[in-house]
């Protein structure tokens, strides 16, 4: 059995040779929710994190394949992944694919 490192690299290799990702972004969390969390006593951590990506992700969902994203689980091709530095926090970065009906060429 391989290393979890090494698996989760052939993971991404694979996701990235089957799908034709041609966006690459990196998401923060906003300062100012992340003030509002630590104000609660509610750490800004992975998984608020989570649920703001999830919220935009159902919202690009929505907009590209409108009902079907509910009812026939269709969502548009990503990758992400989580991590955390001192310099900048909590961050993803998330390799996105063109959902084929949007694709020009």
């Amino acid at each position: 059995m391989p290393a979890p490192d090494l698996a989760y690299r052939e993971a991404v290799r694979q996701w990235v040779q089957g799908n034709r990702a041609d966006l690459a972004a990196s998401f923060l969390l906003p300062r100012a929710l992340i003030a509002k969390l630590n104000s609660t006593q509610i750490r800004a951590d992975e998984i608020a994190l989570s649920q703001q990506l999830t919220h935009c992700f159902n919202q690009l969902d929505r907009q590209v394949y409108k009902s079907a994203h509910r009812y026939h689980d269709v969502r548009v091709p990503r990758f992400v992944a989580l991590e955390r530095t001192d310099e900048i926090g909590r961050h993803a970065h998330v390799l996105i694919a063109t959902p084929a009906r949007l694709d020009a060429s």
